[in-house]
C-alpha cells in the first residue's frame, strides 16, 4: 500500500507564514476594535439572542455602575432590571423583525447619579451569520442635556403663551375663562373618541392658546359691545393666522400650532383662514372647533346673552357633516346630555370682572378688584421676563418688540381701571 506523500518543510512554510499573516492581522483589528470601543464616548455593546451580554464598554457598564468584567454573561435583565421593561420590546422587535431599531428614547436614573433622571437615545441592530441572527448589537448615546435644554424651553415657551393669553383677558374681558373651558370641552372629546394621549395632549394646549393672536387684533374691536360690521369681523378673523405666526416664531410644536391656525376652518371649505376641506382640517383643530362653538354659545357675550346648551347641540347636530367632524359633534352632544360636561353660562374671570357689563366703563371697584388688578400687574412683569428669556434664543428682534407693545397697552388698559395712584391692598 502506497503512502500518501507528506509535503516537505519548504512547502509548508509559505501556508504557516500566510496564516501567521492573517492570524496577526486579525488579532491586530480586534485590539484596534476593542480601543476604539472603550475610548468611544458612546455606549457600545453586543448581546446574543437570549440578551446575554458579550461584550460591552465601560460607559455602557456605567449605566448601574458596575464593571465591565462583572456584566459579561449576565442577562441585560440582570444588570438593569429597572430599565428592562423599557428595553425588551426593543430587543424583542430586532429578533422579530431582523430590523434595527433606530433612535427610541429610554429613560431611568444611572447608579453614579441617583435621584436624576437620565435619557439614552438608544440603537439596536441585528448581528446576522449566514442569514442568521446571532445578536443584538447596541449603540447608545446620553442625551440628558439635551432633553433637559429641550424641556426647559418647551416649559418657558408654554410661560410665555400662558401669560400672553392671560393678558388677552385684559383686552378682551367678555371672552374671560373662554380658552380653559373650551379645553375642558375638547379633552373630553378626545378622550371619549379614544385619541392617542399625544393628540390629547396637543387638543389640550392648542385649545388653551387657540385664540393667542387676538393679541394683535384692536382693543376697540374685542371690547367693543354690539355686533361687529364686516370690516371689524374681517380684522377678527385675522387672530387664526396671527396665532399660528406667533407659534412659529417661538419653535412651538407644529401639532398645537396647526391646531391654532385651523380651528376656524370649516368641513366645507367656508371657513378661515384657508377655506380646508374634510380631512385636510387636523382631527385637533376638528375637536377644538366644535368645543370654540359650543362654548361661544353657551356662555354670555356683549352683543347677546347665553343661548343654552341646547342651541348649541342643534347648531353643532345641524352642521354635523358639512361643518363640523360628525363624529365629534355625536361624542359631544352625548357627554352633554349625560352630563359629563357643564358649562357655566355666565363664566367669568378677574379681568371680566373689572370691566361694567353696560359699557365698558370702569365700575366702583372691590378690595377683590384691586387684588385682580395686582395680579394682572404681576403677570405683566412676569411675562416680561419670559420675553427676555426667550428672545436670546431667538434673532426675531421686531416680533419680541411687537409683544413689548402688546404688554405696555396692557398696561395703559390696567392704569384705565385703577389709577397708579390707587394703592392696591397689602398682602
Amino acid at each position: 500500500m502506497k503512502l500518501t506523500e507528506q509535503p516537505n518543510s519548504d512547502e509548508l512554510a509559505p501556508h504557516k507564514r500566510r496564516l501567521a499573516s492573517e492570524r496577526h492581522t486579525e488579532l491586530e483589528t480586534l485590539s484596534i476594535l476593542d480601543t476604539l470601543q472603550m475610548s468611544a464616548p458612546v455606549g457600545l455593546g453586543y448581546v446574543d439572542c437570549d440578551f446575554r451580554i458579550i461584550r460591552v464598554n465601560s460607559i455602557l457598564a456605567a449605566v448601574n455602575g458596575g464593571k465591565v468584567v462583572d456584566q459579561i454573561g449576565r442577562t441585560v435583565a440582570e444588570v438593569l432590571p429597572e430599565l428592562w421593561p423599557q428595553l425588551e420590546p426593543m430587543y424583542q422587535r430586532v429578533l422579530d423583525t431582523a430590523q434595527t431599531v433606530i433612535g427610541d428614547d429610554v429613560a431611568g436614573e444611572m447608579a453614579g447619579d441617583p435621584g436624576h433622571v437620565h435619557n439614552w437615545q438608544t440603537s439596536l441592530y441585528p448581528v446576522m451569520v449566514d442569514g442568521e441572527i446571532t445578536g443584538i448589537g447596541i449603540v447608545a448615546v446620553d442625551i440628558t442635556d439635551q432633553r433637559r435644554v429641550e424641556r426647559s424651553r418647551a416649559e418657558r415657551t408654554r410661560s410665555l403663551l400662558a401669560a400672553l393669553t392671560a393678558l388677552t383677558e385684559v383686552r378682551d374681558p367678555y371672552t374671560a375663562g373662554h380658552r380653559d373651558r373650551v379645553a375642558e370641552i375638547a379633552v373630553a372629546i378626545a378622550r371619549e373618541l379614544g385619541c392617542d394621549p399625544s393628540i390629547i395632549e396637543d387638543v389640550d394646549l392648542g385649545a388653551r392658546i387657540h385664540d393667542l393672536g387676538k393679541a394683535v387684533i384692536p382693543t376697540e374691536v374685542l371690547s367693543r359691545p354690539g355686533r361687529l360690521d364686516e370690516a371689524e369681523m374681517n380684522l377678527v378673523r385675522r387672530h387664526a393666522q396671527a396665532g399660528f405666526d406667533i407659534l412659529q416664531k417661538v419653535h412651538f410644536p407644529a401639532s398645537v400650532a396647526d391646531i391654532v391656525l385651523q380651528h376656524h376652518e370649516r368641513l366645507d371649505g367656508s371657513g378661515y383662514p384657508n377655506h380646508l376641506l374634510g380631512s385636510e382640517i387636523c382631527i385637533g383643530a376638528r375637536i377644538v372647533a366644535v368645543a370654540d362653538v359650543v362654548e361661544a354659545m353657551v356662555s354670555h357675550r356683549p352683543y347677546r346673552a347665553a343661548l343654552g346648551w341646547q342651541a348649541a347641540m342643534t347648531e353643532i347636530q345641524e352642521g354635523a357633516g358639512r361643518l363640523y367632524d360628525r363624529d365629534v359633534v355625536d361624542v359631544c352632544v352625548r357627554l352633554f346630555r349625560a352630563g359629563r360636561i357643564e358649562i357655566e353660562s355666565e363664566g367669568s374671570s378677574r379681568s371680566a370682572s373689572l370691566v361694567a357689563e353696560n359699557d365698558g366703563r370702569p365700575k366702583t371697584l372691590s378690595p377683590k378688584d384691586l387684588e385682580d388688578v395686582e395680579s394682572l400687574h404681576q403677570t405683566i412683569e412676569d411675562t416680561e421676563a419670559q420675553i427676555a428669556l426667550a428672545e436670546a434664543e431667538s434673532s426675531s428682534w421686531e416680533f419680541w418688540e411687537d409683544l413689548r407693545d402688546l404688554l405696555r397697552e396692557a398696561k395703559a388698559k390696567l392704569d384705565e381701571i385703577v389709577p397708579p395712584s390707587t394703592e392696591p391692598p397689602s398682602s
